[in-house]
């Protein structure tokens, strides 16, 4: 009896994170470091477009680099089929909380010394080499040929409209609707600290000493789920209950922030919400495209991921103008928050739920009955 081929070093050491088979290490590893350089670009350039125009507005960077990212996942989408992606997704995830992490380190040590706009240009030069690093992925893969895609593709039939493919698939409609509460939620809990409706907050708080902690604790916090937590949900609990975790954590922390309104209350809350998102959700997110046809990946995927995205922000200044406006106090806008997770936490079941019966149609070894 053969004994099984045990891997590179490298493959080993992935272990520790993550299940990943030899020969699968150099993809997910490239793949990881693409989505690391789009993350350290984002927060080198987020702290520059902060020092610019302090913290004024939504700036257009956010979206830009927001489908860069999803591009990029997109692409890691359809390199893997769903088994694979279900176990190598996690590597990839991890890039982009390491990219979090170093892009605001890097941006806290040079913005003093090197000044505002010489970081611009090393944001821009993090991204030119991403640019290169992604041709180069794109070619090898080409080289190796299609690995899971050449079925779905034949299935994919002629270009639809985008919008019309999401509004027309259930569980494609159901997962955009999600997304958009969800950013609804966070955005809204965030606009409703800038606006002043939590109490205790100045200004200079908000700009200062909120969002330096806020920063800083959200993504090391991220980076330490990517590490030792988010592999083992999966593994355990599976994608149909871990799309479920981030809408259960923030009905619990927004409950809590209607009796203790309170700007360490609201630190915590965000800091758990924000490194959960980063992390867990944001890799249960794209693995549940991986049951999709090769057309829904790239076409509604790309809509999903930016179009409703962005709706939710659209909502969540909406909802913050008009309680601004008629003086509602802060444990209203955190009763709100509580309504918009409950909405969230049924709508991510229902996913799940779309997930598992999309994952037991697809070609696959039959389980015994």
């Amino acid at each position: 009896m053969t004994e099984p081929p045990r891997g590179s070093g490298v493959e080993r050491f992935l272990n520790l994170f993550t299940e990943v088979r030899p020969g699968e290490a150099k993809t997910a590893l490239l793949l990881a470091l693409n989505v690391f350089l789009i993350l350290m670009a984002y927060y080198v350039l987020k702290t520059v477009r902060e020092a610019l125009i302090l913290g004024e507005g939504t700036a257009e960077l956010k979206s830009y680099l927001s489908a860069g990212q999803v591009v990029v996942l997109a692409f890691a989408n359809d390199v893997y089929s769903k088994p694979e992606g279900e176990r190598l997704l996690v590597i990839v995830g991890l890039g982009a909380s390491l990219g979090a992490v170093a892009g605001a380190r890097v941006a806290d040590r040079l913005i003093e010394p090197f000044g505002v706009h010489q970081l611009m240009l090393l944001g821009a030069a993090v991204l030119g080499l991403e640019l290169l690093l992604t041709n180069y992925i794109d070619r090898r893969e080409r080289d190796r040929g299609p690995r899971v895609a050449p079925a779905r593709r034949a299935n994919a039939g002629p270009a639809t409209n985008t919008f019309a493919m999401v509004f027309k698939t259930r569980y494609l409609l159901l997962m955009a609707l999600m997304i958009l509460v969800i950013n609804f939620v966070k955005e809204h809990a965030q606009a409703m600290i800038a606006a002043g409706t939590a109490p205790g907050l100045t200004e200079g708080q908000i700009i200062g000493d909120f969002y330096a902690k806020y920063f800083s604790l959200a993504n090391i916090a991220g980076l330490v789920l990517q590490l030792f937590v988010v592999s083992r949900i999966i593994k355990h609990w599976r994608v149909a209950r871990a799309v479920m975790i981030l809408p259960a954590l923030t009905f619990g922390v927004y409950n809590i922030l209607i009796f203790v309104p309170l700007l360490n209350a609201a630190l915590a809350a965000k800091v758990v919400e924000n490194s959960t998102d980063y992390s867990l959700h944001n890799t249960v997110r794209n693995m549940l495209f991986l049951p999709c046809t090769y057309e829904q990946k790239f076409a509604a995927k790309q809509a999903i991921d930016s179009f409703f995205v962005r709706m939710g922000d659209v909502l969540s200044a909406t909802l913050v103008f008009l309680g601004t406006m008629f003086a509602l106090p802060p444990r209203r806008f955190a009763a709100v928050n509580v309504g918009l997770a409950l909405v969230a936490l049924f709508m991510a079941w229902r996913v799940g739920r779309y997930y598992q019966s999309l994952s037991a149609a697809s070609p696959a070894p039959a389980a015994a009955a």
